[in-house]
């Protein structure tokens, strides 16, 4: 076998080895530091922009609700989108898992909201609306509730509120009982009426952007009076994302899939090496008769020399804590195979004759 050849074939074999020697620590470490650990269960608030969707003159049976419409033309179903989405950022930096019923202007109906909250099993279900009235004067917060099972949470989201918009001017109407919406969900539900878009004061400020992120705090505030279990789940959450590091908070399968999936390729690869040694070392082992021979081989060592080795330094050897000193071995060996070629091809080299 040429010598290019036969260190190609060596280090096929010990690849496997070195490999293995490199990963295996580290899987094991990381096994040993968190056995049989898990993310704490997620928390889940359902949010519900009310109302959504636009006229489609190319399908004039496509549904579309715009809300009411207030002074300067504001939209209701744009400011609710608006509130809803700063209200899942703010529930988001808590640990808090958040279903929108909508994240974008499209229509759905009461019944498929209520479907999305069922089906994320949340624990509380917000509903942001816009109030109107004919009298330009009127105005305030309010806060509906679908059963009396339920006033605990809008009383609680009323007082968050007033509290909280009270520098906006906006006061809070309290709460109203409203049986005949959210009639199928099974969590607490409140439906937010955070101020008429059809008062002048009231329509200007959530136009604007730190009006409306205003409101999103209070909504947010009232939530969280209201459960305490939000607080203890963001410091259970802290605690073991700073306990495991290298793993997403909530354990987010999408990565632990990838990294499932590298883990099978790495040692899919492994396992061919290995294979490509052990082939080597059976064609070796039938051209020398050797029983030893494979192993001689995948360490580099002439099988019909005798070893000095013991049998503790060949398991060492295996392991790959030996194979530079291995490596080192074979250079001088291929140097001096080398020099000894160049002296018998010098003994046969006629001289040249002019």
């Amino acid at each position: 076998m040429r010598p290019g050849v036969n260190r190609l074939l060596r280090v096929l074999a010990i690849a496997p080895v070195t490999a293995l020697v490199a990963v295996a620590p580290a899987t094991v470490a990381h096994a040993q530091a968190s056995p049989g650990s898990t993310a704490p269960s997620p928390y889940v608030v359902c949010v519900d922009p009310g109302h959504g969707g636009a006229p489609d003159n190319s399908d004039p049976s496509k549904q579309f609700d715009p809300g009411a419409i207030g002074v300067g033309g504001l939209q209701e179903k744009g400011i609710a989108l608006d509130i809803g989405l700063g209200l899942r950022t703010l529930l988001e930096r808590d640990g808090v898992t958040v279903a929108m019923t909508r994240a974008d202007d499209r229509f759905a109906s009461i019944a498929a909201r209520e479907q999305i909250c069922e089906d994320a099993h949340a624990k509380l279900f917000v509903s942001i609306h816009l109030n109107y009235f004919d009298d330009p004067a009127v105005g305030g917060s309010l806060v509906l509730y679908p059963s009396a099972t339920y006033l605990p949470f809008a009383t609680t989201m009323a007082q968050s509120l007033g509290r909280d918009l009270a520098p906006a001017h906006i006061q809070s109407d309290g709460t109203q009982l409203r049986d005949n919406w959210w009639s199928h969900v099974t969590m607490p539900t409140v439906t937010v009426e955070g101020a008429y878009l059809t008062n002048p004061e009231e329509a200007a400020w959530l136009a604007t952007s730190a009006g409306r992120r205003q409101l999103a705090k209070a909504i947010f505030d009232g939530i969280e009076t209201y459960d305490p279990n939000i607080a203890k789940h963001k410091a259970a959450l802290s605690a073991w994302t700073a306990a495991h590091p290298a793993t997403t908070a909530g354990g987010d399968k999408a990565v632990a899939g990838r990294s499932q999936s590298n883990a099978g390729i790495v040692w899919l690869c492994l396992a061919g090496l290995a294979l490509a040694g052990g082939l080597i070392g059976w064609r070796r082992h039938r051209r020398l008769g050797s029983p030893l021979a494979p192993v001689s081989i995948s360490l580099g060592r002439n099988p019909r020399a005798k070893s000095r080795t013991s049998d503790a330094a060949v398991l060492s050897a295996m392991l790959g804590l030996n194979i530079w000193r291995r490596h080192q071995q074979r250079r001088r060996r291929r140097a001096v195979w080398r020099r000894a070629q160049a002296y018998r091809e010098s003994r046969y080299v006629r001289p040249h004759v002019g």
